[in-house]
């Protein structure tokens, strides 16, 4: 990639890159939010399918509230931004499922190599899509 790219590439991204630390600070949150309550529904002998589910209901509602008001700092809306929210997160499940796929099955880098790849990929695009598609 020459310079001039890297320098455009640069100026494009650069403006974001504060709310983008936010964004990942609220993830963070929100999957320690998902496996703690996991975790501590697990101490209480809960089943764990149902402290699963409990869980990543907590993540899910963690991130989308995060995300809205803390990262994008939007307070108008809230059905709407929801509605894309998920809409969001089935699409990027779909996507991060094949990212995997491809990488697991086409190169040699193993499943768990791909899993870090396709979660990668995800904070990444995800950011942009919520930012640009779901919170306007």
């Amino acid at each position: 990639m020459p310079i001039k790219h890297i320098k455009a590439l640069g100026k494009i991204i650069h403006p974001h890159l504060g709310q983008f630390g936010l964004y990942v600070v609220s993830g963070l949150t929100a999957a320690s939010i998902d496996f703690g309550s996991f975790y501590l529904l697990l101490q209480f002998e809960v089943y764990y399918v149902t402290a699963s589910i409990v869980g990543s209901t907590l993540g899910f509602t963690t991130a989308f509230l995060c995300h809205k008001y803390f990262v994008f700092k939007k307070h108008d809306s809230f059905s709407r931004h929801l509605g894309r929210y998920i809409i969001a997160e089935i699409f990027s499940t779909a996507a991060a499922t094949g990212v995997l796929f491809l990488v697991a099955e086409y190169t040699i880098l193993g499943a768990e190599l791909a899993k870090l790849i396709s979660m990668g990929s995800v904070v990444c695009w995800n950011f942009f899509v919520y930012k640009f598609l779901v919170y306007v």
